[in-house]
Order: C-alpha cells, then sequence, then structure tokens
C-alpha cells in the first residue's frame, strides 16, 4: 500500500478539501477506543477485525444481511449482538444514505423501518418521511432520486411507512385503488409480479375496510397466482420465490388459508443443498432461502454469515487482505487501553485460517504481499503462535521483481528487532533510489532515516530531512509525493495523514502532531481524514492516537 495516493486540500496546501463527515460517530477518548474496538470484532469460530465500523460513508454492515438475518431467526438477535450497537447505521440506512451498500436508496429505507420494528429500535421517522417525500412524484415512489418511479417501490415505500407509523398520501391509496380494479382477470408473470403484486400489498396495507374492496382483491390475488403457477417447477427462481411468498402474505392479510410450494418447486429451488441461490451464484441467499422456508420447503436450520455486536457484515467487508489489515491495527489500538494481549488470543485462529492462505495468493502484488507479509509477522510476534509446520515457504518469504521504498520498508516491519538493522541497512545499500535529483517520496526519506540510525551517519539523516523539506505543507503536516520533481502546486500534494506520521518522526519535532492536524481541519476528535481514507479504518486511529505525542513517539510509526 503505497502512501502516494495523497489526501485533500487546496493544490496551494493552505486550506483542505475533504473534511471529517459530521455524521460519522466521533472518536475522542481512549474509552471510544474500547467500544470501537467491540463494534469492529467479528464473533465467528476465528475472530477478526473489520474497519470503519464508525464510518457513514464506508460503513462495512450490511442492511440486506441484517434485515432478513433478523427475520429468519424470528426477530431475536444472536448472543453478543446489541441493538443500541446497530442503531446509528440503521439510522442512516433510513433516509438512504448507506454509500456503502448496493441496495438503491427506497430498498435502504425499507428495510431500515423493517429492523426498527423487528427489534424495537427508535428511529426518527420524520428524516425517513422527508427523505421519502423527496422520492415521491405524485401517487409514485422512485427507487433513487432521478429515477422514474414505480408500483414496485412505491410498495416498499409504503411498507416503510407502515413500520414507522408515517402516514401514506391520500393520492397514492386512491390511485392503487383505481389501478388495481382495472387489471384484467387473466395476467401475465411480468404484470403478475411487476404490477398487481405491488398493488395487492399497497391496497392491503392501507385500507382499513377492506371488506368492500375484497371482490376485487380476490380476483387480482387469484389472477396473479394463477399466473405464476403457469411456471414450470424447473423454472421456479428466486425472483418467482419473491412474489409467491408476497402473495402468500396478502393471502394471510385477507384471512385466506396457507398454501405451501409443491414439492417440485422446492426440488428445483434448492438443488439438495438446503438452501436457495441468486442466479449465477452458488453461495446462499438469506432472503430467498427464507423465503422458500416459510413457503413449506425444508431448509437448513441456520445459514451462518459473520457479524459484529453491531450487525451483520458486507461479504466485501471480510476479505481475508482487509481483516488482517484491520486486525493488526487494531491490535495496536488495543495496546493504547491495555488489552492488546485479550484481543490476541481471540484472533489467533485466523492466522492460520485466513492470513496464512493470503501469503501464497498470486494474485497479490509483491507490494501488496509485502504489507500482508509485514501485517502477518507482527501479529504472529504477539500472538506468539507457531506457523513453521503450518506454512512451509515461510510469512516473510522475499517478493521477487522490482523493489520499492514500500516494499523495504515493509520489510523492516516485518523483521524482529535482532534482524531489522540489518535489513534497513541492506534496504539501503542495495537501491539506486535515492537520488534526490527525482521525484522524492515519504517512504524515501523514512528508509534512509532508518539506515541513517542503524549506520549513525548523520549525513544520511541530513539528505532524508532534505526530502522531508520538499514534502512538508505545515508544521507536522507532510504530503506523501512530490507532484514532479521540486513541484508543488498539484493535486496531490496534498496532506497524507500516514506521510505526516512518519514525517513528524523523521523530523524528531518536538510538536504533537496531531493538533497541528486539528487546527488545519482535517481531524474531528482523532478521525482524521486526507484524500484515501475518512479517517475511519483502525489504522488511520492508530496513527492519530499514537501521534497525540512528540514525532509521534519514539518509534517509527507502524503506518501500514
Amino acid at each position: 500500500m503505497s502512501l502516494s495516493g495523497c489526501p485533500a486540500t487546496s493544490p496551494s496546501g493552505s486550506v483542505p478539501a475533504t473534511a471529517v463527515s459530521a455524521s460519522t460517530n466521533p472518536v475522542s477518548s481512549k474509552e471510544d477506543i474500547v467500544h470501537l474496538l467491540a463494534d469492529s470484532f467479528v464473533i465467528d469460530d476465528a475472530g477478526y477485525f473489520i474497519d470503519d465500523a464508525w464510518s457513514s460513508a464506508r460503513s462495512p454492515f450490511s442492511i440486506y444481511e441484517t434485515y432478513w438475518q433478523i427475520r429468519w431467526r424470528g426477530g431475536r438477535l444472536p448472543e453478543g449482538m446489541d441493538p443500541a450497537r446497530l442503531a446509528p447505521w440503521v439510522a442512516v440506512g433510513s433516509v438512504g444514505a448507506l454509500d456503502s451498500s448496493p441496495l438503491q436508496h427506497i430498498g435502504q429505507i425499507a428495510l431500515a423501518a423493517g429492523i426498527a420494528r423487528e427489534i424495537g429500535l427508535n428511529l426518527d421517522s420524520s428524516r425517513t418521511a422527508a427523505k421519502l417525500e423527496t422520492l415521491r412524484s405524485g401517487y409514485l415512489y422512485s427507487p433513487d432520486p432521478q429515477v422514474e418511479g414505480t408500483w414496485g417501490s412505491t410498495a416498499a415505500a409504503v411498507r416503510a411507512m407502515r413500520d414507522l407509523s408515517i402516514p401514506v398520501p391520500e393520492e397514492v391509496v386512491h390511485q392503487a385503488k383505481l389501478e388495481l380494479k382495472k387489471l384484467p382477470d387473466v395476467l401475465t408473470p411480468g404484470v403478475a409480479v411487476g404490477t398487481a403484486l405491488p398493488l395487492l400489498e399497497v391496497v392491503v396495507m392501507t385500507h382499513k375496510q377492506a371488506d368492500s374492496l375484497q371482490p376485487v382483491l380476490r380476483r387480482v390475488l387469484d389472477a396473479a397466482l394463477e399466473s405464476l403457477d403457469r411456471i414450470p417447477n424447473t423454472a421456479m427462481d428466486a425472483s418467482t420465490l419473491g412474489a409467491q411468498f408476497q402473495l402468500e402474505g396478502v393471502r394471510r392479510a385477507l384471512g385466506l388459508a396457507p398454501q405451501v410450494l409443491a414439492a417440485g418447486s422446492c426440488a428445483s429451488l434448492l438443488r439438495g443443498r438446503g438452501f436457495v441461490s441468486l442466479p449465477g451464484s452458488d453461495a446462499s441467499d438469506i432472503q430467498a432461502s427464507f423465503y422458500a422456508r416459510e413457503l413449506g420447503c425444508k431448509v437448513v436450520d441456520d445459514l451462518k454469515s459473520p457479524y459484529t455486536r453491531a450487525g451483520w457484515l458486507l461479504r466485501s467487508a471480510v476479505d481475508p487482505y482487509k481483516t488482517l489489515a484491520a486486525t493488526a491495527a487494531a491490535i495496536r489500538l488495543a495496546s493504547l487501553v491495555g488489552r492488546e494481549n485479550d484481543l490476541a488470543q481471540k484472533v489467533m485462529q485466523s492466522i492460520a485460517k485466513f492470513w496464512l492462505p493470503l501469503m501464497g495468493d498470486g494474485s497479490l502484488s509483491l507490494q501488496a504481499r509485502a504489507v500482508a507479509s509485514a501485517r502477518l509477522s507482527n501479529l504472529i510476534r504477539i500472538t506468539k503462535v507457531d506457523v513453521s509446520a503450518m506454512h512451509p515457504a515461510g510469512v516473510n518469504a522475499a517478493p521477487t521483481g522490482p523493489a520499492t521504498a514500500m516494499i523495504d520498508l515493509a520489510a523492516v516491519w516485518s523483521a524482529d528487532q535482532k534482524t531489522r538493522s540489518r535489513v534497513a541497512i541492506a534496504n539501503f545499500t542495495n537501491t539506486e533510489r535515492h537520488n534526490l535529483g527525482g521525484r522524492v517520496s515519504i517512504e524515501m526519506a523514512a528508509e534512509i532515516s532508518l539506515a541513517s540510525i542503524y549506520v549513525g551517519d548523520e549525513s544520511m539523516l541530513s539528505k532524508a530531512k532534505a526530502i522531508l523539506d520538499r514534502l512538508r505543507i505545515s508544521d507536522g503536516v507532510y504530503a506523501a509525493v512530490e507532484c514532479d520533481v521540486g513541484k508543488r502546486n498539484c493535486s496531490s500534494f496534498q496532506p497524507s495523514i500516514a506521510a505526516s506520521a512518519l514525517g513528524s518522526w523523521i523530523s524528531k519535532s518536538i510538536e504533537k502532531p496531531h493538533r497541528s492536524w486539528l487546527a488545519l481541519g482535517i481531524c474531528r476528535g482523532y478521525i482524521c481524514a486526507d484524500k484515501t481514507n475518512d479517517g475511519t479504518t483502525l489504522r488511520q486511529l492508530y496513527i492519530s492516537f499514537v501521534c497525540g505525542q512528540p514525532a509521534c513517539g519514539i518509534d517509527l510509526p507502524f503506518i501500514i
């Protein structure tokens, strides 16, 4: 991971262009670290950490998985999950603002309202109502802003309003009744699913005296069910299954006897695996599997999915490379609150299960592998796990190919105290990258500075400080790389938190860099943002805390 994807200020470096999001949970004390680490710890057979648990823009939590897992469990949360910890990010979803979610705005809102109803969260319904009004045009709601409204999106909006006790506009209810009455007695599957079904749902959810509409509702319901019945068992898929489930909900609302799927349909859906997958995937889908179970298919008892005490997670959040980065930073953060040993014991099994296999991943770039190796080596030293029999190739197998300053730094971080000086000196001796006539970077300055310490050569340290002068923006604030040789006025010459940590350590300033960052406006408490990071990763928070002391402490900041 290079530091060169830099943060945000104006090209002059004087005014930050990117501030910390006010909707991101603040981190202002070591007590906040304890809570953040608890929200970030994945409760699994093998424990590990995830990043951005308190981020509004990059939340790792899945509103889809969380809602359907709660439905699957009948509204009961698993041991260790706390409704109060779900509330902040579910509230963001209740206005369609979970940027990390692949769902459209209306889908986020409907699921957030459903979660609130299932587990008793107290959401601000006025904010949801205001957001929904921006999605309404006449009697239809849009799935996203500037998108044409549909009855499907309107049904989702009405469901959210029902769950949060928000009045439904009369215009919507009136038009739904009119459209429902117009539908013919024979429907195509497309009309049944796309029009008849959402109209039925809207009317059933909003009509207080359904008896007067009973004949119309029954006629359209029968026509929709008959349309779906014409689909062969072998053609039954997750989409058709969802429609069947929702129509069954209409049946129940009308007081009709429940129906179940035919055995052939269940067999087509489950394919002998006990769960349903979405098209193009072999993985289980919690929503579709829930539908199948509720419609009488025999499914597995549990569909496990990773979660923390704050909710279930996006699958992208539990990528091994990402969880290794988060866990390495989490253990260092834990050391600031006296919990390093406690948490280190909880992640030991993940070393063998997830991260040692990662070292053999041929898709990783040389630099990514070197960085992962440094992170893992430090975790192994802290946890004292014996990996000699688990990974014969060795965690620190040197990458082949052209080295970079970051790869060299990662090698230093990977080394133990006995060999670190030898590695640092070898890196400096064997490289030709230290000609100050070229474009300089903070990694280059750190590499030279390390070698100068172990060699005892002041001239080398002067060379490192000369690089800092070219990267310095203000006291305690540095860019990661020059725009070009000697040039500063470009979009990439902007404050970088990681670069500023290294720069402050190299300069051995008596100032506390975090104070400079606060003054520049790139921090809110200890959440310090730059262009590549909103400050909520555990790594970035660790850097912010250690840089609350002069020169970011005695040791080289572990910034990867």
